[in-house]
């Protein structure tokens, strides 16, 4: 698939990691219909996101699970609570006016909102929509075709899945891969990850379907 066969209408669009920034990206271009339950959530490891599908985010963010790390948001506003079972670190979610390292008591409210998303991603998934998936990747290579295999069981109609990965060149590049469901593009290195041209380029011509 290359860059130019992404263009066109999605009954659903979902962030994969690895951090906020698709979500943002999407948000600001009115490409964010709703919020998946990665969003604002870090996800370094593109396996264990596959260990999440995998397992439907069964036990995600269970409190037997979940460590508060002591670091804080970029902006200092927020603790960072990590699950320990996938890898995955809730950045924006638990305030520090209302928390504590030892107490997270909007614990019950954050959940009651994540299990509300991943309700309605997985029944986005299973109803025979047409959805793109999208994911950052600020370094490493991991190997996709496990994310693949998973989206092929259980997206029950048709998807995207658009890799965006920062490499050392100079513009855009499609790299035209076989999958059919599959899109890679190579952007060029920006700590950032500003590039509003590059973004603009890359979902020209997305939209939802009404």
């Amino acid at each position: 698939m290359n860059l130019a066969q992404v263009q066109g209408g999605y009954d659903a669009i979902y962030s994969l990691g690895s951090s906020c920034l698709p979500a943002l990206k999407l948000q600001s271009r009115n490409l964010r219909p709703s919020s998946g339950p990665i969003d604002w959530m870090t996800s370094r490891s593109l396996p264990d996101v596959n260990r999440l599908l995998e397992a439907k985010f069964n036990d995600f963010m269970s409190l037997k699970h979940i460590k508060v790390t002591g670091d804080l948001s970029y902006q200092k506003a927020h603790y960072i609570v990590k699950d320990t079972l996938y890898q995955i670190s809730s950045v924006h979610d638990f305030d520090i006016y209302q928390n504590t390292l030892t107490d997270l008591k909007q614990y019950p409210e954050v959940m009651t909102k994540l299990n509300r998303r991943i309700q309605r991603m997985l029944q986005d998934m299973s109803s025979g929509k047409r959805i793109l998936f999208i994911r950052t990747e600020e370094s490493g290579n991991y190997p996709i075709k496990e994310t693949l295999d998973i989206l092929d069981k259980q997206v029950a109609g048709s998807y995207v899945f658009l890799y965006i990965r920062q490499a050392d060149v100079f513009d855009v590049m499609d790299c035209h891969h076989k999958h059919p469901s599959l899109c890679v593009v190579l952007v060029p290195r920006d700590p950032v990850w500003y590039m509003e041209d590059t973004w603009d380029r890359i979902l020209n011509s997305v939209y939802v379907n009404e």
